[in-house]
C-alpha cells in the first residue's frame, strides 16, 4: 500500500537493506510523504495513511485482522464511489 500512497518504496531514504531491518527492529517505520511526493489518487488520504500505521503496530497483537483492512478498505472504496455511480 505505501507504494501506492507514495510511488516510492518504503524507507526510501534509507540506503542499505541492513539499516532498514535496524531501523524496524528499533520501532521506527516509513515516513509519510510530503505532499509534493505523495501520489493522491481518490481516497488515498490520512484515513488510509491512519490504517498503514495500524498494520505497522510493533506488537502483533496490536494489529488488525486480514478481514478488518479489507473492510475497511471496501467501505473507503464504497463511499467514495457511492457519490460518482448513481444507484450503487
Amino acid at each position: 500500500m505505501y507504494e501506492l500512497y507514495s510511488g516510492m518504496m518504503p524507507f526510501f531514504e534509507i540506503q542499505a537493506d541492513l539499516l532498514v531491518v535496524h531501523a524496524v527492529t528499533k520501532g521506527q517505520r516509513p515516513s509519510r510523504p510530503s505532499p509534493p511526493i505523495r501520489r493522491i489518487y481518490a481516497g488515498w488520504d490520512l484515513n488510509i495513511w491512519n490504517l498503514m500505521e495500524c498494520c505497522w503496530a510493533q506488537k502483533p497483537e496490536a494489529r488488525p485482522i486480514a478481514s478488518a483492512v479489507i473492510a475497511r478498505l471496501r467501505t473507503r472504496m464504497q463511499n467514495l464511489w457511492s457519490g460518482f455511480c448513481p444507484g450503487s
